[in-house]
């Protein structure tokens, strides 16, 4: 039996992906597609985890449950580390961009990336508002805190977040339907 439900994993890591590219196109950015991709990986270090340390991960999940704690600070308690570093460490060693793996490894931590701060940024928020939308998870019970300078860097309105929600959920269903449904 599995940790977490495949398809809910699937359906957040979608959502994120739609979210960073709403992100991206309100911020005119080129390209808002590889923000869709970055938002698809973002979690990805957590498939790894629950199928390579199976009983860490189950216990990681119960003591986040049980003591009402974000899911990456029982990992790096438990642990010493994050998925959002096994993550990176993962599109490393298949060689994907160096943005892809800074903004998967610091999705949790945006101050911490170096390189690519804003793209990591888009994540964040766009992790953040699937949450609070309640699309899918990869475990997490909690909405995880937002860092205001990662919000501050983006430059954007709080107006923009009901747009970027509702065109979220405008395009959720086809998306989910395009790729979590055997054509």
């Amino acid at each position: 039996q599995s940790l977490v439900s495949m398809d809910s994993f699937w359906r957040h890591s979608i959502a994120c992906g739609l979210a960073a590219r709403m992100i991206g196109a309100f911020r005119r950015e080129t390209k808002p597609e590889r923000f869709f991709v970055a938002g698809m990986l973002h979690d990805i270090g957590r498939l790894i985890m629950y199928t390579k340390l199976t009983e860490p991960s189950r216990e990681i999940l119960d003591t986040a449950k049980q003591e009402g704690m974000l899911l990456y600070e029982a990992e790096r308690q438990k642990l010493g580390f994050t998925h959002a570093v096994v993550g990176g460490i993962l599109l490393q060693t298949w060689k994907l961009p160096t943005s892809l793996e800074e903004i998967v490894m610091y999705h949790h931590n945006p101050k911490a990336a170096t390189r690519f701060p804003v793209e990591t940024a888009m994540v964040h928020v766009a992790d953040i508002i699937v949450h609070s939308m309640g699309l899918g998870t990869s475990g997490e019970l909690f909405v995880p805190p937002l860092d205001t300078d990662a919000w501050d860097k983006l430059g954007l309105s709080p107006s923009v977040l009901a747009s970027i929600e509702e065109q979220v959920d405008r395009q959720y269903q086809d998306a989910i339907q395009t790729m979590l449904t055997d054509a």
